[in-house]
C-alpha cells in the first residue's frame, strides 16, 4: 500500500500523457521557440502542460524538467466531463490508498479486528478501482480531437503500478488476518506457558 501511494504521488502534475497533433500548435501558438516544423510533443497531466525545448548541439527535443508547468489556456482546452472524472477519480485513489497505508502503518502497532481488517482491504481495493477508473482521462475532447494522440507517460504509467500494488495489497489484506501476538511477560502468555 505504501509503495502505491508513492507511486501515486510520483508524478508532478504535467507528465501524465505524452500529446501530440494540432492542438501541440494550438497551446504553443505564443512561444518564443520558432522551429520549422513546430514544437513535437508537449507533456500533459490534468492541470497543466510542459513544452520541450530543443538543443540544437544534440539535434533533439529534450524536457527541462526543473521547469515549470504550464496552466492550459481555456480557449484551447475545454475540460469537460471526462477532465474532471479523471481529476476526481485521481484524487479519491491517493485519499484512499494514503488512508490504507497509514492504517496497516498503525497496524504494528495496535490490534484491530478482522472486521476492521476488513475494511481496511476495502478501502485499498477502492483506492486501486478509482485509480484504474482515473484513466477515463484519456476520453477527453483533447486526446480524441482529430490528429491528435495521447500516449502513456510517466505520470500515467506510475498510476498503472499504483493500482498494481493496491489490488496486491488488498487481495493479501483479504486473504490473512494477522493474529494478535501476546506481549512478552503478559497474564495470557503465562497462562499459554503453564498449559
Amino acid at each position: 500500500s505504501t509503495m502505491g501511494w508513492i507511486a501515486s504521488l510520483a508524478q508532478d502534475g504535467c507528465d501524465y500523457s505524452r500529446l501530440t497533433g494540432p492542438t501541440v500548435d494550438d497551446l504553443t501558438s505564443g512561444s518564443t521557440v520558432v522551429v520549422v516544423g513546430g514544437i513535437p510533443y508537449l507533456e500533459v497531466g490534468f492541470n497543466a502542460y510542459r513544452s520541450p525545448q530543443y538543443w540544437p548541439q544534440d539535434n533533439e527535443w529534450k524536457v527541462d524538467y526543473s521547469s515549470q508547468c504550464i496552466a492550459y489556456d481555456p480557449d484551447v482546452v475545454t475540460m469537460e466531463i471526462f477532465w474532471k472524472l479523471g481529476k476526481a477519480f485521481e484524487f479519491f485513489s491517493l485519499v484512499l490508498g494514503g488512508g490504507g497505508a497509514l492504517f496497516l502503518w498503525f497496524s504494528g502497532c495496535f490490534v484491530f479486528s478482522p472486521a476492521t481488517w476488513r475494511w481496511a482491504g476495502h478501502e485499498v481495493f477502492a483506492a486501486a478501482t478509482f485509480q484504474s477508473l482515473a484513466f477515463i482521462w484519456f476520453a477527453t475532447s483533447m486526446c480524441r480531437q482529430e490528429g491528435n494522440t495521447c500516449s502513456l507517460f510517466f505520470g500515467s504509467k506510475a498510476d498503472i503500478a499504483a493500482a498494481m500494488f493496491w489490488l496486491t495489497s488488498a487481495m493479501a489484506i483479504y486473504l490473512r488476518y494477522p493474529p494478535p501476538q501476546a506481549k512478552e511477560g503478559s497474564q495470557q502468555q503465562q497462562e499459554e506457558t503453564t498449559s
